[in-house]
């Protein structure tokens, strides 16, 4: 008698906290996962350089037009380390920034 008395009294519990469970809000996977995931990187200046338009490249250049010295001090450089393409851009962005 005694161990049906405990067995009972477990069931109960055992029903009572699947209850009390139901009553909390499910949380969804996806919410879950929003709450977990962390923020994006910050893009790599090479991402940034593809990003950028003709239009931009071309206000760039108007403004580093201002100062030619450097420029043309950057533009060597960069013919020096014989840089095509997208590494052109970028390293001239680097230079101009410094």
């Amino acid at each position: 008698m005694n161990r049906l008395s405990s067995l009972a009294v477990a069931l109960v519990f055992v029903l009572s906290l699947a209850n009390v469970s139901s009553f909390v809000a499910p949380v969804s996977p996806a919410a879950a996962q929003t709450q977990n995931t962390p923020p994006p990187p910050a893009p790599s200046r090479m991402q940034r350089v593809k990003a950028k338009t003709k239009e931009t490249w071309e206000q760039m250049k108007a403004r580093w037009a201002a100062q030619r010295e450097r420029s043309r001090d950057c533009r060597q450089q960069a013919r020096a380390q014989r840089l095509h393409g997208r590494k052109v851009r970028k390293f001239l962005d680097e230079c101009m920034s410094r």
